[in-house]
């Protein structure tokens, strides 16, 4: 049975770099990226917080790691589980 995690929609900011050799007075207005990530959280510290798209009992798909300080937003989502067996819609037409 798979682990259940909760699941927490998540704005941060990003750093940014530019490739190759600049000049300190070389700002071309690009700046940090803001980014929203939906995830279940796999795993927290004291500093980060890890979040998958997917996750099995072997382990989980993409895990990205984010600082806590980078995070603006945090916000748990209520995720409504499927039904086992679903409801087959009868139509009184026949």
């Amino acid at each position: 049975m798979v682990t259940s995690y909760k699941t927490y929609h998540i704005e941060w900011i990003d750093s940014a770099e530019r490739h190759g050799w600049t000049h300190n007075d070389d700002e071309d207005g690009r700046g940090c990226s803001h980014v929203t990530t939906v995830g279940q959280v796999i795993r927290e510290t004291d500093s980060t917080i890890t979040v998958s798209i997917a996750v099995s009992e072997d382990g989980a798909l993409s895990p990205l790691t984010i600082p806590k300080v980078a995070i603006t937003r945090m916000e748990l989502v209520h995720v409504s589980r499927a039904r086992r067996t679903p409801r087959v819609r009868q139509d009184n037409n026949s």
